[in-house]
C-alpha cells in the first residue's frame, strides 16, 4: 500500500469533505437532502420522463431542448430505468466519478517519476479548489465533463508528443481519442473548445485529415441531436445556450468589434473571472520554461497541457459561460492544476540542477517561493474556500424556495397546468403540464424571448390559450426579467413566500398568482393548508396571510 498513499490519503480527503457538506447541509435542511442549484432537477427530469415515458422533456407531455449536456441526463435516465427515479441518485454518480477523477490523475503524474508528497499535494490541491464538494452538490454533469476531458487532453497530448507517424502507429490509441472526442462535447457542449485546440496542435503537426476527423467527431452528439430538435420544432442548440450564450451585440458595430478585440478578454481575465487570470498567467510562465527547457520545442506533453489549458481558459471566458456557482469552468480549473502542478515540479528540477540557481538554496528560498505561489494564487484560493463553505447555505437557498414549491405542487397541483420560473424541482417532483417563463424548458416562451415581443400583452394571451391555471414565479429571475417578462394586470397575486441570506444567485422570493381568476379561492385555501408545513425561516406575505 505504499506506494498508493497517495491515492488513499485523497480518498480520504474527499470522504471528509464531502461528508462534512452533507452533514452540513442536513442538519440546516430538515434532514432533506437537497442539491446546491435548482438546475440539477432538470436534469433528473429529462431523466425521469426519458425512463418511464420516452420523452425527452422536462414535463412527459412534450419534447423539451433544456440542457446541453445530453450524457449526463442519459446516464441518469439509465439508473432511473433500473432503480426508478430517486434524487440521491445524481450524488452517487458525481461521488463515483469524482473517486474516478482522482484515480485517473494520480495515473497520470505517474509518467514523471513524482513523488507521494507531491502527488498528494497536487491531488488535495485539485479537489479543494475545482472544488470537487461543491461540483458534486451541483447534482450536475461537472463531474463527468471533467474525468472525460482529462482523459481527452491526456490522451490527444500523448499522441502529439510522438512522431510524425503517430496516427498509423497507434491506431488504437486514436480511435479511444476519437470516441473521447463525442464523449467530451456529450457531457457538455463547451467540449468544443478542448477540442478547437487538440484540433490545432494536429494541424501543426501536419496531421490536417485527423484534425478534421476529430472536429467532425466533436459535432457528431451537437448535430444529431440538433436534428432530433428541429424535428420537434425546436432550435438547433438547446434553449440553455441560445439564452444564456455570451455572445457579441450584433446592433453596434463598436461593440460587435469590442468583442473581438484582445482588450474584450483581458478585461474578463483580470476583473470578471480573476481566478482565470492568475491561473493563465501561471500556466504561461511555465510553459515557457518547460519548450526552453526541451529545446524550444512545444511537444512534450506537460507543455502541451499548459498550452491547450491556456487556449480553451481564453475561448471559455470570451464565448461561453463562468461564474454561476462555481460550476462553468470546473473543468478547466481541474485541468489547470494538474498542468501546473506537473508542470511547475518539472521546472523546478530543472532549475534546481542548473549550477547559476544554486544560490537560492537557502532556508529562506523555499518560504519565499511559498509565499509568492500563494499571493499569485490568492483568487483561486479565496474562490475554493469561499465555494466549499458557501455550499450548504446554497442548498438551503434551493430547499426553501424551488425544493418548498415542489411540495406544495406536489401535494395540490400534481397534474395541474401550470406557468413557472425555477422549473427543476417542481417538475421532477410532479407531472405538471409548464409554461416556463424563462425559456428554458418552453419553446413559444424562448421564441419570445430571442424575438423581442415578450412582453405583458403576448404573455396573457399565450397563458389563456394554454389554459394555464397557476403562476409559481420568482418575479426577479434573471431568464423572465431578462426577456421582458411583466406581470399582466389581470392575475391575481394570491402569496409570497420569502428566504434570505441568498448565496446561489437568484431570486429570493417566489409569488404565486391565480392566472385564471376562477382559481384565486382554492389557491388561497391551499397556501394557507401548507403554511404550517413551510421552515420557519420563510418569510410568508400575501392575501392568504393577510385574510383578505
Amino acid at each position: 500500500m505504499g506506494k498508493y498513499w497517495p491515492l488513499l490519503g485523497a480518498f480520504i480527503v474527499l470522504g471528509l469533505t464531502t461528508f462534512g457538506v452533507v452533514f452540513r447541509s442536513l442538519q440546516q435542511n430538515d434532514n432533506h437532502f437537497v442539491y446546491a442549484i435548482d438546475d440539477a432537477y432538470i436534469h433528473m427530469a429529462v431523466a425521469k420522463n426519458f425512463a418511464q415515458s420516452g420523452v425527452w422533456g422536462v414535463t412527459r407531455y412534450e419534447f423539451s431542448s433544456s440542457t446541453s449536456s445530453l450524457a449526463w441526463p442519459l446516464l441518469i435516465a439509465a439508473v432511473f430505468r433500473v432503480t426508478g427515479p430517486h434524487e440521491l441518485t445524481p450524488l452517487v454518480l458525481n461521488i463515483i466519478l469524482a473517486a474516478a477523477i482522482v484515480i485517473v490523475s494520480y495515473f497520470m503524474m505517474g509518467r514523471y517519476n513524482l513523488r507521494g508528497s507531491m502527488i498528494f499535494a497536487i491531488l488535495v490541491t485539485m479537489m479543494l479548489l475545482t472544488p470537487f464538494p461543491v461540483i458534486i452538490f451541483t447534482g450536475m454533469e461537472h463531474t463527468l465533463q471533467l474525468l472525460i476531458s482529462l482523459l481527452f487532453v491526456f490522451t490527444a497530448t500523448q499522441i502529439l508528443e510522438k512522431d510524425q507517424a503517430i496516427i498509423s502507429k497507434y491506431s488504437r490509441m486514436a480511435w479511444f481519442l476519437i470516441i473521447l472526442t463525442i464523449l467530451v462535447t456529450s457531457a457538455r457542449f463547451e467540449g468544443v473548445f478542448l477540442v478547437a485546440m487538440v484540433c490545432g496542435l494536429f494541424v501543426l503537426r501536419r496531421k490536417i485529415f485527423f484534425s478534421v476527423l476529430l472536429g467532425f467527431a466533436s459535432l457528431i452528439p451537437i448535430i444529431g441531436f440538433g436534428l432530433i430538435s428541429l424535428a420537434n420544432g425546436w432550435y438547433w442548440l438547446p434553449n440553455s445556450v441560445l439564452l444564456k450564450a455570451n455572445t457579441p451585440d450584433l446592433h453596434s458595430m463598436r461593440a460587435f468589434l469590442k468583442y473581438f478585440s484582445g482588450w474584450d478578454i483581458l478585461y474578463k481575465v483580470t476583473h470578471t473571472n480573476p481566478h482565470m487570470g492568475t491561473t493563465i498567467l501561471v500556466a504561461a510562465i511555465l510553459l515557457v520554461f518547460l519548450v526552453r527547457r526541451n529545446n524550444n520545442s512545444i511537444w512534450y506533453q506537460p507543455a502541451l497541457m499548459l498550452g491547450i489549458f491556456i487556449g480553451a481558459s481564453l475561448l471559455q471566458v470570451q464565448f461561453a459561460s463562468t461564474g454561476w456557482f462555481y460550476r462553468y469552468e470546473a473543468y478547466l480549473i481541474a485541468l489547470g492544476i494538474l498542468a501546473i502542478g506537473v508542470g511547475g515540479i518539472l521546472v523546478y528540477r530543472s532549475v534546481a540542477q542548473n549550477a547559476v540557481f544554486r544560490i537560492y538554496d537557502h532556508w529562506i528560498y523555499y518560504p519565499t517561493v511559498i509565499i509568492i505561489a500563494l499571493l499569485i494564487m490568492w483568487p483561486l484560493l479565496h474562490r475554493g474556500f469561499r465555494a466549499i463553505t458557501e455550499t450548504p447555505r446554497a442548498t438551503t437557498n434551493i430547499y426553501q424556495n424551488h425544493y418548498q414549491m415542489g411540495l406544495f405542487l406536489k401535494k395540490y397541483y400534481p397534474s395541474a397546468y401550470v406557468a413557472a420560473t425555477g422549473i427543476g424541482a417542481i417538475t421532477f417532483m410532479t407531472d405538471v403540464h409548464l409554461v416556463d417563463l424563462g425559456g428554458l424548458g418552453s419553446l413559444e416562451t424562448a421564441q419570445a424571448a430571442l424575438e423581442n415581443f415578450y412582453n405583458a400583452d403576448w404573455l396573457e394571451q399565450h397563458l389563456q390559450l394554454r389554459q394555464i391555471q397557476i403562476g409559481v414565479i420568482q418575479e426577479n429571475d434573471p431568464l423572465f426579467r431578462i426577456n421582458g417578462g411583466d406581470i399582466p394586470s389581470s392575475w391575481v397575486r394570491v402569496g409570497q413566500w420569502t428566504y434570505t441570506n441568498d448565496v446561489v444567485g437568484g431570486d429570493t422570493t417566489v409569488s404565486f398568482f391565480a392566472i385564471d381568476p376562477g382559481e384565486a379561492d382554492t389557491l388561497t385555501r391551499n397556501l394557507r393548508l401548507f403554511a404550517s408545513e413551510l421552515p420557519e425561516q420563510i418569510i410568508q406575505a400575501g392575501s392568504y396571510i393577510e385574510g383578505n
